[in-house]
């Protein structure tokens, strides 16, 4: 168990390193106006394996240097109920939208409140 985790903060060491030569190969790069698209794409992949590595050995949230992405909560869940009056999107039987039953079918409150301030004038 212990060699193990010993091992993952090793490979978490090496790739950190990684990266930071990279950005610093990022800065060089931009100061002598070379394109620096190759070197992102290289810094994205090595981040996203340190994620995985690091959540593997379950690190926490509170853990210093670690990038967490929390879910949004918005997830478009069940069947389709209808379009929405304002922008006829498909509404879900899963969204949080306006209550039905008052106005009429919204995807959100934003084009509920549109739709009746432009039905007012």
């Amino acid at each position: 168990m212990m060699m193990i985790h010993a091992h993952k903060l090793m490979q978490t060491r090496v790739l950190r390193r990684k990266i930071r030569d990279l950005c610093d190969d990022g800065i060089e790069a931009l100061g002598m106006e070379l394109s620096i698209k190759p070197i992102r794409k290289q810094i994205k992949e090595l981040r996203n394996e340190l994620e995985v590595l690091e959540r593997s050995h379950n690190k926490n949230a509170e853990y210093e240097g670690l990038i967490w992405f929390v879910p949004s909560g918005y997830k478009v869940q069940g069947e389709v109920i209808g379009h929405c009056k304002h922008c006829e999107k498909e509404v879900y039987s899963g969204q949080k939208f306006p209550d039905p039953k008052e106005e009429g079918l919204f995807c959100n409150y934003y084009c509920r409140r549109v739709y009746r301030n432009n039905s007012i004038k």
